[in-house]
């Protein structure tokens, strides 16, 4: 679940890679013209005795020097069963109803980046 009260503890029980094994979505996306993940993970999490299985799409981020961040990730359940299905429907719902906007996530972008410039 994306917000699970029955579990306090989720665990890592699996974790593989698959890097030239795309996902549905990534493959998708490629048609569409977007870069292709250069790797690509399928997590297995136990939430009190629950698998639940999560595809990681591992995609070219900006280069930041010093702050260790170069890659973008595609996280979200896989789609093999309805609770997974419900999951991620609730998120889509989450992000058109609550989501800045572009123009807002534009500005805390350029906040942010002011800010460190400042810091220098």
């Amino acid at each position: 679940a994306v917000v699970s009260t029955q579990s306090t503890n989720p665990q890592l029980k699996s974790f593989g890679g698959k890097a030239k094994d795309f996902s549905p979505r990534a493959r998708f996306r490629g048609l569409m013209g977007y870069e292709m993940p250069f790797d690509r993970h399928d997590w297995i999490i136990d939430r009190c005795g629950k698998e639940v299985r999560y595809v990681i799409d591992y995609y070219d981020g900006d280069m930041q020097p010093g702050t260790h961040k170069f890659a973008n990730l595609d996280v979200r359940p896989a789609f093999d069963s309805l609770d997974a299905v419900w999951d991620r429907m609730k998120v889509a719902w989450y992000r058109w109803m609550y989501a800045p906007s572009p123009e807002q996530q534009m500005r805390e972008m350029m906040a942010r980046d002011l800010q460190q410039q400042d810091k220098q």
